[in-house]
């Protein structure tokens, strides 16, 4: 088949697929989205950060908000007005229904758009690929790209966006490939605006950065002035255009409003789903020594509250209580060893170390140390690893090990009867899909 039929008969069956989802299982998160469309329709600027009718608080960055706002217009504008009213209850009906899964459905558009353009045209995807191979090299990452389970779970049943946020660092990782490193840095700005999860890649790209961008000889050191500056430009607009209106209406107390809605520390180490990382492993040991010293009648200690499905502070019984400090210490050393081992892989090497990996690793050391860590942040994982084991096959079994993981990881998301049944044919057929494609 062309480009073009791929790009057709995929986005077609994903659509109709995503139509059949929509009386499909909601979440708490469908009722987030809907309060926050209510919340930037019903309230001035100054007030988006501050309103608290619902406990569904608005807090992802701007961006995202004059999103929601952008949905509330057209809401409005297509006779949905029982999406845009402020309730301390969750709000339902079939018109809510319709309308926010087709807001999901219609930002898809704009993912498959990336992914093919990522698939199709990224000039560095099938180097490394034999020739002969190289076309069906772009058709898997297409296909497994578009088809990634854990966005089908996550957006057309569970119920978020991260479909439309995933097309920004893919294309990102698109200008990358492409030698475009301003532009490359301008959309992660972009997204970062959208959603601050994405952070996960930043010391990636810093790293990346500065042994792809900058030149540190000593004839070169000059040259990096205007590089730094213009990449200072790059990642400094979008945050200006994002958090300067705020600032205008209501000076530097919006801005604190913004922080402190975005950056909670009152949410515990580990969410109401603890996340496969090492603090899954140590509220289980903090968990089973409570146990066995309590049973051996060994000092008294509080019973713990991190089982409870809450989301919450808590304390560790046995162990010692961990920091949000302590965490983002832990990222920060486990990210930096990974990656200067594969600075130093690429000079031993002579051959440059792909972009993808540099964010595979950034976004594992803070999925596995971070604080707080959802377990749908797998996605950040799986996205640059599906994409780095298309350029290099011999990670293929690799990328399955990890989409098996990230399939369990969700399990717990999805629990109604009809949609246990289907996760487990969603993530079946997944895999049966990477099966083939990486045959």
């Amino acid at each position: 088949m062309s480009e073009t039929q791929w790009i057709l008969s995929v986005g077609a069956i994903l659509i109709a697929f995503k139509c059949l989802l929509i009386p499909a299982y909601t979440s708490t998160d469908f009722e987030v989205h809907r309060n926050w469309m209510a919340v930037t329709w019903n309230r001035p600027m100054k007030e988006w950060y501050t309103e608290s009718t619902s406990e569904w608080t608005l807090d992802y960055p701007p961006f995202f908000a004059y999103f929601e706002l952008a949905l509330a217009y057209a809401a409005k504008f297509l006779g949905f007005d029982e999406c845009l009213e402020i309730s301390s209850t969750p709000k339902m009906s079939r018109k809510i229904l319709i309308f926010q899964r087709f807001s999901v459905i219609f930002t898809d558009f704009f993912y498959l758009a990336v992914c093919a353009l990522y698939s199709f045209h990224s000039p560095r995807l099938v180097e490394r690929i034999p020739k002969k191979l190289r076309r069906n090299g772009r058709e898997a990452c297409f296909v497994l790209l578009a088809t990634l389970q854990a966005l089908l779970i996550c957006d057309s049943i569970h119920f978020q966006y991260n479909s439309m946020l995933t097309a920004f660092f893919i294309l990102s990782m698109y200008f990358v490939d492409s030698g475009r490193m301003l532009m490359a840095a301008l959309t992660f700005s972009i997204l970062l605006n959208f959603k601050h999860i994405y952070v996960y890649y930043a010391l990636g790209y810093v790293f990346f950065y500065l042994v792809n961008y900058f030149h540190f000889s000593s004839e070169n050191i000059l040259c990096n002035v205007p590089k730094a500056i213009s990449l200072a430009i790059a990642l400094l607009s979008p945050f200006i255009f994002s958090l300067f209106p705020f600032f205008h209406v209501d000076g530097i107390e919006a801005l604190q409003n913004i922080a402190t809605r975005l950056f909670p520390v009152s949410r515990g180490l580990t969410h109401a789903f603890w996340a496969p990382n090492f603090w899954a492993l140590y509220n289980f040991t903090d968990l089973c020594l409570y146990r066995v010293l309590s049973l051996l009648k060994i000092g008294k200690f509080e019973a713990p509250t991190y089982t409870s499905g809450l989301v919450q502070e808590y304390t560790h019984s046995v162990l010692p209580n961990v920091t949000p400090i302590g965490t983002l210490f832990l990222v920060v050393v486990s990210s930096v060893i990974v990656l200067t081992g594969l600075i130093i892989r690429w000079r031993r090497d002579s051959r440059p170390v792909d972009f993808s990996l540099f964010a595979v690793f950034s976004a594992l050391s803070f999925f596995y140390f971070g604080y707080h860590v959802h377990e749908k942040a797998i996605i950040l994982i799986t996205v640059p690893m599906t994409i780095f084991a298309i350029k290099d096959p011999k990670y293929h079994r690799h990328l399955v090990h990890l989409s098996c993981v990230a399939s369990f990881s969700l399990f717990p998301l999805l629990f109604t009867p009809f949609e246990i049944l289907l996760k487990y044919a969603i993530c079946l057929a997944y895999f049966l899909l990477q099966l083939t494609f990486l045959k």
